[in-house]
């Protein structure tokens, strides 16, 4: 029977209701001088991968592993030429159980499940008991034997298929927020110490299944961070459904270290030591690239493939991206911009002042366990860096901890030499953080960077020139 390219190899059948079997054996030209004939272990034998159940009262059969057994006399009802002859009714088909698996085969380009010389063999003895007969009247008699088999439908069964499953490629957008949007900045460098991706996969499938994985993350502009990364173990095994429940679902976490957590209930523990190459800046997006096919390795019967014929077939995933803020060792970058000097200070002293220098000072306190170097960059109205005339100094905050803040003078110095303040327009402050080769750093909700007592001061004053040029 020509069947589906997705199947392999069957195993045993389960039919969705029994099928019934009708035996009936019909004679001609039985003497009328005869009243009976005896059936002396006279056996019916079906092939041997056909499950029968037998559900008559006839007293004379007997059911065997693979066939049924008649001992008794036929009645002269049962031998009348052209009746309903000998009829043995309860006999069906409950399944089929190869002891060979039956694989299947390509016939002229059709995949086949080929049976092959297979028959319903009769034997035994048929008697006549205490009566004369010639032989001349012996061969007159013919006897017909009929096996008719009812509508056969396949519930489920166990083989091995490779049902073909649609690879699923899908991005999960990450919303840091406000507050933490700056490690989206490309010039940050991060190596994350714990980050954890999970991917719960749900399938109904009562077959094992090699998930091929891999992981993509990118920026907004489509810019890749992190390519093409993969389990340091390869493919993934999900187990098989199990034959009671309607579906399965198993949590498969990646991490970056190894040892953390092993198999446990319905989760799978798979270790990505390239995991922090996906998230050297934290991107817009983790993009999801999973092929999925049946395992066919197993050898075991008792792990071969169960199907159910009367479910719709289905794998689903959802997908979850957690990055724990505590780093291996991380340069992160912020920037922000001051702009509209010319308007708001310097318009009324371009034209007088020939230099002009101010210093910034404030006390800072800080729980973040990260140093953080701050440079001020200064613009022109057109945004472009000015190369000349200004000097700007630099400031480190110490790192610091909840139980033991930090507390750093912050001093920034400004020097602009005679011409450039016309040009100076907008000042961009940049924060460096940096921490130490194989020095984890953990960023938590409760840290703080506390400024306070800030005062502006002009420690030299202003060089104005007064004099009239006109």
């Amino acid at each position: 029977e020509e069947i589906d390219d997705l199947l392999l190899m069957v195993k045993n059948i389960e039919l969705e209701n029994s099928a019934t079997i009708d035996v009936a054996m019909q004679f001609e030209g039985i003497p009328t001088t005869i009243d009976n004939i005896l059936l002396d272990n006279f056996v019916l034998e079906f092939p041997d991968f056909i499950e029968l159940s037998y559900t008559g009262d006839d007293s004379r059969i007997e059911l065997l592993q693979n066939g049924v057994r008649i001992n008794g006399n036929l009645t002269k009802e049962e031998l009348v030429s052209g009746g309903k002859g000998f009829v043995i009714s309860g006999i069906a088909v409950e399944g089929f159980d190869f002891a060979n698996p039956l694989y299947t085969q390509n016939v002229d380009g059709k995949n086949r499940l080929v049976l092959k010389d297979q028959q319903v063999k009769f034997s035994g003895a048929v008697k006549v008991i205490n009566q004369e007969i010639s032989s001349s009247e012996l061969q007159d008699i013919k006897i017909t034997p009929s096996v008719n088999i009812g509508r056969i439908v396949v519930k489920s069964f166990t083989g091995k298929v490779f049902p073909e499953i649609d690879p699923v490629n899908e991005a999960i957008a990450l919303d840091l927020g406000g507050d933490l949007s700056f490690l989206q900045n490309e010039n940050n460098n991060l190596t994350l110490s714990s980050p954890q991706i999970a991917i719960n996969v749900t399938t109904n499938f009562s077959i094992p299944i090699e998930l091929d994985i891999a992981l993509n993350s990118k920026r907004n502009d489509g810019t890749f961070i992190g390519e093409d990364i993969r389990p340091d173990m390869g493919k993934v095994m999900i187990p098989a459904c199990s034959r009671d429940e309607e579906e399965q679902t198993t949590t498969i976490i990646f991490q970056k270290n190894e040892g953390r957590e092993s198999a446990s209930g319905d989760s799978i523990f798979v270790q990505i030591s390239r995991l922090s190459e996906l998230l050297t800046t934290i991107p817009d997006s983790v993009i999801f690239s999973l092929t999925a096919a049946a395992d066919t390795s197993m050898t075991d019967p008792s792990e071969y493939h169960y199907a159910n014929l009367e479910r719709e077939l289905a794998v689903n995933a959802d997908f979850a991206v957690e990055i724990p803020l505590a780093f291996d060792s991380l340069y992160l970058e912020y920037s922000d911009t001051i702009t509209g000097l010319q308007e708001d200070l310097f318009a009324d002293l371009a034209d007088v002042a020939k230099s002009l220098s101010f210093r910034l000072k404030a006390n800072v306190e800080s729980t973040i366990p990260l140093g953080l170097n701050i440079t001020a960059i200064p613009l022109d109205i057109e945004g472009n860096v000015i190369e000349n005339g200004i000097e700007i100094s630099a400031i480190t905050i110490e790192p610091g901890n909840e139980d033991n803040p930090s507390v750093s003078p912050f001093v920034l110095d400004l020097a602009v030499e005679e011409g450039a303040i016309s040009l100076l327009d907008a000042l961009m402050i940049k924060a460096e953080c940096v921490s130490q080769d194989n020095e984890e750093s953990e960023l938590r909700s409760t840290q703080y960077l506390s400024i306070t007592d800030v005062v502006l001061q002009i420690p030299e004053g202003l060089i104005i020139d007064l004099s009239n040029n006109e």
